[in-house]
């Protein structure tokens, strides 16, 4: 099936080159066509003015020319638009394609801070940054829309709120059209100055202009004088040289003004809409959310959020947009010019920002539930977007019991052609998994497969797995410890440390009948001798399953297996390591199939003879 679909973003990747080349042809032709044009305007207008035969008839085939020059520039102008949307549309493409293939260097990274309460977690199974499950996740752009999709990453959902997200999510998965474009609506808000986080601190904040009654008043006496000015300049009314004297007093005036206050309102400005003009763009993924062709309980509380009519936000934004086109005239190369001039004469960026801050004013409290609703929209179409790149995958289910059970369950990070899957039950509570094994033979990818899965599934997203059924958990994990020089703590301490942590947690949840812990431990405690180490892992084991959390747990300790405080609370698994060859030709293989039991092999001497640090008769 992954397949299948790696084919489906080819042809689509291939569509767009082709609808490229076509349009570069015609854009040249275009140009060629332009020139062509301007020429023979600019060639009429001198026959028509110089030339010995009919003047009129080389003036209106001057105009025509002229009129088709302009209609070349509009008609290429949109052929530009064009070519940049489907540029847009290849990247999406091929971005999806290289998330297939899981070629990390190849998919664009969304940075995104972390809670510190959540670092180890993170950290420890991949979460963010490069490689990661966010990395293949997040299709969201939007600056809500990220945080909003590490919050679901990080917070495990009620198991009712996970039910409504799948429901929109299966519908949503079948609509690539639909969430191609949203995804290209939130990139060109990304890659804009300004954004939706900038926009809404202005709508919320204090208005610029009501806290300087000086300035609003003063620009409009202004505005007001220079135009009595003029008329009385052109009326002949009043002497002109008095007249003229004023107005150049009013002028000094208004350009000083205009050096002190003038960059203030223009940041403003680029606050709410810049060249890109996003006001527009958030207009349309508003739209989005308000034509989805679907009805169920999680996108009518999107539509919610818009207001108690369904264009409230179009009305709302479109008479922004016009306020907008005012502001945005100091950006035009055509009118930038006149823009300067009537800014100096009658301060017309002032009396914009009126406008603007009684739209403000009238607005404040729409806003915000209006970009909490497309940054839902967005996680929500990530996670469709994950469903229908592997349809091979499960949706998951609430468990009854307190079993967390998944049949053929993978690595949702690898590439499907190298990973391979295996049947793991965890619980119930007050008991775990005791994963052991060789070097190398699959203990940590498992127990971050139980893990991944886990946050994708209470997420509301489909999962790696043939099957899958999970009680709502919180997952704590120590598998990546590091020291801190800074901090003045070993890596024991700093391990003892995360335990702690991990212990009072299980002690937190313990007696609740909502959540229950899942600890995920990989080779805990190795800054410490073997006698001390099996104690204190044994302790620490005893302390979790004492508070009913349950998980699972990586070792070379195959003692703790027989521990008498464990014993009757471990389900014991390996995986295990194969020696093929002879002399030189040794090597070692693994299957990374999970099998019942203790290991019944170590492969560490044996590593060492095969990278050549030892002899074959030493290790023997």
């Amino acid at each position: 099936m992954t397949t299948d679909r790696q084919t489906f973003y080819q042809d689509r990747i291939a569509s767009c080159d082709s609808q490229l080349v076509e349009l570069e042809r015609m854009g040249v032709i275009l140009s060629r066509c332009r020139g062509l044009t301007f020429f023979f305007t600019v060639l009429l207008m001198v026959f028509g003015r110089f030339g010995d035969f009919a003047s009129s008839a080389c003036y209106v085939l001057a105009a025509i020319s002229f009129a088709a020059f302009l209609v070349l520039i509009i008609y290429h102008e949109s052929i530009i638009v064009r070519d940049k949307v489907i540029r847009q549309r290849r990247r999406i493409n091929r971005e999806q394609f290289y998330r297939l293939q899981r070629d990390w260097t190849r998919i664009s990274e969304q940075p995104i801070g972390v809670p510190t309460t959540h670092a180890s977690l993170a950290n420890d199974l991949d979460l963010f940054g490069h490689a990661s499950l966010y990395q293949l996740l997040c299709n969201a752009y939007t600056p809500m829309g990220r945080r909003m999709l590490r919050d679901w990453l990080l917070e495990p959902a009620a198991s009712d709120e996970v039910v409504s997200r799948q429901e929109a999510v299966q519908a949503l998965a079948e609509l690539v059209e639909f969430r191609e474009e949203l995804s290209m609506h939130a990139r060109l808000i990304a890659d804009s100055g300004a954004g939706p986080d900038a926009f809404i601190d202005w709508v919320e904040g204090a208005t610029w202009l009501e806290g300087r009654p000086w300035i609003r008043w003063g620009t409009r006496l202004l505005a007001f004088a220079v135009s009595v000015c003029i008329v009385l300049l052109l009326t002949g009314l009043t002497p002109a040289f008095s007249t003229g004297v004023a107005l150049v007093g009013f002028v000094i005036t208004s350009m000083l003004v205009n050096v002190m206050y003038t960059g203030q309102i223009h940041e403003i400005f680029n606050a709410v809409n810049t060249k890109h003009h996003e006001v527009q763009i958030y207009q349309h993924m508003l739209d989005a959310i308000l034509d989805l062709p679907f009805e169920c309980d999680q996108i009518n509380k999107l539509k919610a959020k818009l207001g108690p009519t369904a264009n409230a936000p179009r009305k709302t934004l479109q008479s922004l947009s016009r306020i907008m086109r005012f502001a945005n005239l100091r950006q035009s190369a055509f009118f930038g010019v006149f823009h300067i001039v009537f800014q100096i004469a009658f301060m017309i960026d002032y009396h914009v920002l009126a406008a603007l801050e009684v739209w403000q004013r009238r607005h404040r409290n729409d806003v915000r539930p209006w970009f909490e609703a497309i940054g839902e929209l967005e996680c929500l179409a990530s996670l469709a977007t994950l469903a229908y790149d592997h349809p091979d995958w499960c949706w998951p289910k609430a468990a009854e019991g307190e079993l967390l059970r998944g049949e053929a369950m993978g690595h949702p990070l690898l590439n499907r052609s190298k990973c391979v899957a295996n049947d793991v039950a965890l619980g119930p509570a007050g008991t775990f998994l005791l994963v052991t094994g060789s070097n190398m033979s699959g203990k940590s990818t498992l127990l971050r497969s139980i893990g991944l899965n886990t946050i994708l599934a209470q997420a509301g997203s489909a999962i790696c797995a043939k099957s899958f059924s999970s009680p709502t958990v919180v997952i704590a994990t120590s598998m990546r410890i590091h020291d801190s020089l800074e901090d003045g703590v070993s890596f024991f301490m700093a391990e003892l440390k995360r335990l702690k942590e991990i212990v009072d947690q299980s002690r937190d949840y313990r007696g609740n009948s909502n959540r229950t812990l899942l600890f995920l431990l990989d080779e805990i405690l190795q800054g410490t001798n073997s006698i001390e180490r099996h104690l204190a892992v044994a302790q620490v084991l005893s302390r979790l399953v004492q508070n009913n959390a349950t998980g699972a747990v990586s070792t070379h300790d195959l003692e703790l297996a027989n521990s008498e405080a464990l014993a009757a609370v471990c389900q014991n698994v390996h995986f295990r390591e194969t020696i093929e060859g002879a002399g030189k030709n040794r090597r070692m293989t693994f299957d990374y199939q999970m099998r019942p039991g203790l290991a019944t092999t170590t492969n560490a001497l044996k590593l060492l003879e095969l990278i050549g640090i030892v002899d074959h008769d030493d290790s023997e």
